[in-house]
């Protein structure tokens, strides 16, 4: 993998970085389910499944950005 990484002209360091995220992800060190979301904003957080169904047109239309593409879940402001 290193070597299909580094052919893209990726860094070494940062291949190796990369396989090294890979490494935890497939022993399960990145699983916990954290409440930062909620505690944070206040809003219940919901599933990448959810989240892609609803700005599916942002991601379809990138290069047109008009309120009605970004879809119900707007950005808080800050």
């Amino acid at each position: 993998m290193r070597e299909a990484l580094r052919s893209f002209h990726m860094p070494g360091w940062q291949a190796d970085g990369l396989i090294e995220d890979y490494a935890h992800y497939r022993r399960g060190e990145a699983s916990d389910i954290s409440s930062a979301v909620k505690d944070v904003t206040g809003l219940t957080p919901y599933s990448f499944s959810a989240f892609a169904h609803d700005y599916r047109d942002a991601f379809l239309n990138s290069g047109e950005r008009n309120s009605q593409a970004w879809g119900p879940h707007q950005a808080l402001s800050l």
